[in-house]
């Protein structure tokens, strides 16, 4: 719940601050890369490699999340989110993440079978990663 709580406070904010400084750029080149974008993230977590349409490059997953929990941080300081956006930030420092612990766990088991029983007991025994 504790991880929940710290994407609905992410959301929030990057909401808050996309509200106050609205861009007029197009934004026909995001959905150009929306599904790429997507399928990185899913796929390969924060090591995924995602297209910055607009800064014509690619970026680390984790490096466009820490970019913009440091730009979101005014406004987190007034909607009082500075600590969710602080925990996200630490384990996007970290790389911790589900897409980790999947990989490291089917690279211990080999069989995806396992990899299932293992994420459903974690589910229901594990406290959320701090």
């Amino acid at each position: 719940m504790e991880l929940a709580a710290q994407l609905a406070a992410y959301a929030q904010t990057l909401s808050a601050e996309l509200l106050r400084n609205r861009r007029s750029v197009p934004v026909e080149p995001v959905y150009r890369v929306y599904n790429y974008n997507r399928f990185q993230a899913a796929r390969f977590g924060f090591d995924g490699e995602l297209v910055d349409p607009f800064r014509r490059r690619h970026v680390r997953l984790r490096d466009d999340i820490l970019e913009t929990l440091e730009r979101l941080t005014p406004f987190a300081a007034e909607l009082g989110t500075v600590n969710p956006l602080m925990a996200l930030a630490a384990l996007a420092a970290r790389e911790e993440n589900d897409s980790r612990w999947l990989r490291a766990c089917h690279e211990k088991t080999g069989s995806l079978p396992d990899v299932v029983r293992m994420q459903a007991e974690r589910w229901r025994t594990e406290p959320p990663p701090a």
